[in-house]
């Protein structure tokens, strides 16, 4: 199938794979053409792209065109002596063509929720004006032709994106809305219509700052490009929105019932604002500068917590910087009017050798000191009927007498709550701990729009603050991705957030996004001018860390400092090992051994001690429990580490730790389920690539070519094939590689062997793959000799030299004719069913598959043998024998699911969709057929081979059989495997 997407950047793809003719004159006629179905006189295309030339040097030259379009995609042009017009037998999908056709259809009629559907679906396809970055030189008149069409759609998506618009506000559809307005001003940025429906859309959503900001860049546009102002019915609007600001209200509103801030955009202003003064309680909160920003659910949880008769102390703990502070005083705001006789904040922060905690409290308070009694008593004694919430700010620098404090209190004033902000528990009875995460992110695994990423509180908080600081600065699809990934590196901590968004002011996000990523250290760095009225420990990020770090016990600084040695979460087991101190550390050769260290117990309470103080993240995933540093404290930890001098000494014992882990699970087999096995490996991924990374750094290629084979099985199972890939190629690439030549020949023969089988790199396999026939026979290497001329051959039939495939693959045979191991003649047999077959030689290629099984069923390996069954289900399809296609097909797919393998799947499903095909259920199969697509893009592969060919006939003859293929694809491509597998039980299960 041919695909022509020309709308935004062009690319052209012939089933499924990029075409690049490498000329625009003849991208260009193709383009024309495409969009103009009909016979064209070669003399008047010739005139259309080279108009300065004579007829004899046009016309040569468009012969030259024809030509490389013909090469690249073959029996794409239907040409004569005269003419020349796109093939009309051939299968092409251009996504202009579709859009125009679809929108004018729709515009045509009444807009109802048929219409707004088709509309929704077709709008997806504009993904930038027509053409977007096509010139062609010296061709006026095409230029002329392609400036009408870009227009003429600009305009259909226009119109488009209005109707999605208007019918959302219509119907107060306020995520859809925004989406849609602001694709609408991004195609129109001076059209003021456009503005005014996301700005009324964003105050709608609760986004008031983000509503002006957006307003503010209105009148900029249109006043620099324009020279114009803002209309008076938009000027009204903003000034509406301006007049109904009330932060203190929505958290109130918030509180009573237990809503969302969905429920708050309902609320109306205060009957009487003298009504308000009368009833609300006493006092002392601060009031913030800033807007308070996203942690809805958690305001309402906490409101929800504090109103049970029952609960008398509520502890909010985290890390430092993650907003216990701000989110304390904006709960204490929302039930001021629960309690008569107020809420009270007190900030523990100055408390140390010149202030007590009694003293601040009562400064707090309004309570003079006497001289009958203790302060703790004389609180006592004013609390005892009081109706009143004490917020107990920065705890953990005093942790032991804010719970002595806090237990008098509580005891001597039944109606009398605390809520407290801390690093670590304060662990008194009846204490309810309530962890503070970071802000919530958006993944960087998918894709989202610049609306969807506004939704993400720690983005929102981004933009907000960066508004502040700069009036004029917006979130636009420009700059939304780079201000996520920058919250991403910063956690989503709110003091890091805001300190590096007041940057905005000096520095580019381009400037601002290689500074964090060139230099961990660099979020202290960017963050590094705090606000004049703050704290000194909030001045910087930094600082604030170091705050924390300065009140920990010596020894839990060493262990927090060697903690920055893991890649990323790490086991009780792994800490014991590693960081512990043995009786001797300075003797042993951790390159060669894992020392078991005495001082396990105590590594544990200290790492206990780092959880508590909220400076480590402890986590239960599954039936164990995890530890990890925030990227942010993370950093600050590196600094530590380097500092200490141990660094070196740290990351050898983490590497030799790691061989050693990998070595145990890589070989491990029995007594595991699959998921288990692939759990444990996932979880220490990070680990394995910051050793991988230190024996690059150190030049211990021995080490580190180790930790790559014994990996290698989960990156294979995993679908991690390039990663795989570049660590053997810089592994491989260090002096000190040369040195171990066996096992320099099993990594060549491992990554040259994914470089041909799954990522397509051939040439590059085929140099691999001789370097290790060479060490092969140097080594006499009988075993690893087959191997390689069964990685050869494999190459070469990808390269469509069949016969050379052939050859090497009937050598490796007799080989391993005269070899116990059954997987390797196995291996031999399979690829040379896969020539066999690529050369039409169907039975043939059926009886070495056969063979290949037999041989299989008596082995362990489930996953191998789940290949050539596939196979042989396919040939049975090709013979139209569904029943027996069938039974090798669903034993191929329950191989692959039980064994992890992915790429297995996929394939089994496209052949699925082939036998729903053959069946008769065409809509079944075009639904698979787009599921595979679906699976193929997530998870960033392909088909290769057999597979590949197959999938394409399908994908060309569904177009053409299936009435409905365009809403039966769509429907599809929504689908995981895991519904794909359903659909697939559902039919056998029928057809039974």
């Amino acid at each position: 199938m041919l695909k022509l997407q020309l709308l935004g950047s062009p690319q052209i793809s012939l089933n499924n794979e990029l075409v690049d003719l490498r000329s625009a004159k003849a991208k260009a006629l193709l383009y024309y053409l495409a969009l103009n179905r009909r016979a064209h006189s070669r003399l008047a295309m010739a005139g259309l792209l080279w108009p300065d030339r004579t007829d004899a040097e046009a016309r040569a030259n468009l012969r030259q065109a024809v030509h490389r379009i013909h090469q690249h995609i073959p029996r794409c042009l239907a040409t004569t002596r005269d003419t020349l017009q796109l093939n009309p037998g051939l299968d092409v999908f251009v996504d202009a063509l579709r859009f125009a056709e679809e929108i004018q259809m729709a515009l045509g009629k009444p807009d109802d929720a048929e219409i707004q559907e088709r509309l929704r679906r077709t709008i997806s396809l504009y993904q930038g004006d027509f053409l977007s970055g096509v010139f062609v030189d010296g061709a006026e008149e095409f230029e002329d032709w392609a400036l009408s069409k870009r227009e003429h759609l600009h305009g259909l998506a226009f119109e488009s994106l209005r109707r999605l618009t208007q019918a959302a506000l219509a119907h107060e559809r306020v995520f859809e809305g925004i989406h849609y307005a602001q694709q609408l001003v991004n195609l129109a940025p001076w059209n003021e219509d456009s503005h005014s429906y996301l700005i009324q859309l964003l105050a709608m959503n609760g986004q008031v700052q983000a509503a002006l900001a957006q307003f503010e860049q209105c009148r900029l546009l249109l006043r620099d490009h324009l020279a114009d102002e803002p209309g008076q019915r938009l000027t009204e609007l903003v000034a509406d929105i301006r007049r109904g600001i009330e932060f203190e209200q929505k958290s109130v509103a918030i509180a009573k019932t237990g809503g969302s801030s969905a429920d708050v955009g309902q609320l109306g202003q205060p009957k009487s604002s003298t009504t308000q003064k009368q009833n609300t309680p006493r006092h002392n909160l601060p009031s913030p500068l800033s807007s308070f920003v996203g942690r809805q659910h958690e305001l309402a949880d906490l409101a929800r917590i504090l109103r049970q008769q029952d609960m008398r102390l509520v502890s909010l703990i985290g890390p430092g910087g993650v907003g216990k502070s701000r989110l304390a005083v904006q709960v204490g705001r929302a039930l001021r009017p629960h309690f008569k006789d107020g809420v009270w904040f007190i900030d523990l922060l100055p408390v140390g050798e010149d202030v007590t905690l009694e003293q601040a409290v009562a400064s707090a308070l309004s309570i003079h000191e006497t001289a009958q009694g203790t302060l703790v008593d004389l609180l006592s004694l004013h609390l005892v009927d009081k109706e009143m919430l004490l917020l107990f700010d920065n705890c953990e620098h005093i942790i032991d007498s804010a719970g002595l404090v806090a237990m008098k209190l509580l005891q001597a004033a039944p109606r009398l709550k605390i809520l407290a902000t801390s690093r670590e528990p304060i662990r008194i009875d009846g204490e309810r701990c309530v962890s503070v995460a970071p802000l919530a992110l958006p993944n960087e695994k998918h894709t989202h729009t610049t609306q969807a990423l506004l939704a993400y509180e720690s983005v929102d908080l981004f933009v907000q603050r960066a508004a502040a600081h700069t009036p004029s600065f917006v979130a636009d699809g420009r700059n939304a991705a780079m201000i996520a990934q920058i919250c991403r590196q910063l956690d989503g901590i709110p003091l890091a957030i805001e300190l590096v968004a007041a940057r905005i002011r000096s520095l580019s996000f381009n400037q601002m996004m290689a500074w964090l990523e060139r230099d961990s250290g660099a979020h202290f760095r960017l963050a590094k001018q705090g606000q004049r009225n703050a704290h000194p420990r909030h001045q910087t990020l930094y600082n604030l860390i170091e705050w924390s770090y300065q009140l920990l016990q010596p020894q839990e600084r060493k262990l927090f400092a060697r903690l920055a040695v893991f890649g990323d979460s790490w086991s009780l087991a792994a800490v014991q090992n590693i960081c512990g101190d043995g009786p001797d550390t300075d003797a042993p050769d951790y390159h060669t051994q894992v020392t078991t260290f005495h001082s396990q117990e105590s590594t544990f309470d200290l790492l206990a001690n780092l959880v508590d103080k909220s400076l480590v993240v402890a986590m239960q995933i599954g039936d164990e429990v995890r530890y990890h540093l925030l990227e942010t404290i993370h950093a600050f930890a590196l600094d530590k580490l380097a500092i200490s001098g141990e660094e070196t000494y740290m990351r050898d014992r983490h590497l030799a730790y790691y061989l050693q882990f990998s070595q145990a699970w890589s070989s491990l087999r029995q007594g595991i389920s699959h998921e288990a096995w692939q759990s444990v490996w996932l979880a220490e991924l990070g680990n394995i690539r910051a050793a991988l990374s230190w024996s690059l750094t150190t030049g211990a290629a021995k080490s580190g070519l180790q930790l790559a084979l014994n990996t290698g099985r989960f990156w294979f199972r995993q679908g991690f094939h390039r990663e795989s890939t570049n660590w053997f190629q810089r592994l491989l690439a260090l002096p000190t590689a040369q040195e171990d030549k066996s096992l320099r020949l099993a990594a060549l023969s491992t990554t040259g062997f994914t470089n041909w089988w799954i990522l397509g790199d051939y040439v590059t396999a085929q140099a691999q793959q001789r370097e290790a026939l060479a060490l092969a026979h140097e080594l006499g290497d009988v075993t690893q000799i087959g191997k390689t001329l069964n990685n050869l051959g494999g190459a070469a039939l990808r390269m469509g030299k069949n016969e050379e495939a052939i050859a090497y693959l009937e050598q490796s045979l007799t080989l391993f004719s005269h070899n116990a191991n059954r997987i390797d003649r196995a291996w031999s047999l399979i690829l040379l069913g896969e020539a066999l077959l690529a050369e039409t030689q169907s039975q043939a290629a059926q009886t070495r598959f056969a063979e290949a099984v037999q041989l299989l069923r008596a082995s362990t390996n489930r996953s191998l043998l789940a290949y050539p069954i596939r196979r042989l289900g396919q040939i049975a399809l090709l013979r139209q024998e569904t029943d027996l296609a069938g039974g090798y097909l669903r034993e191929s797919l329950e191989l692959n699911l039980a064994v992890g393998e992915v790429e297995g799947r996929v394939a089994c499903v496209a052949a699925y969709a082939v036998l729903f095909l053959q069946s008769g259920a065409t809509s079944q199969a075009t639904l698979l057929c787009a599921a595979v697509s679906a699976a193929l893009a997530a998870n960033r592969s392909q088909l290769s081979g057999y597979d590949a060919q197959q999938y394409a006939w399908l994908c060309g003859h569904l177009r053409s059989a299936d009435a409905s293929f365009a809403e039966t694809w769509n429907e599809g491509l929504k689908m995981s495997l895991d519904s794909a597998g359903e659909l697939i039980a559902d039919w056998a299960q029928r057809m039974a």
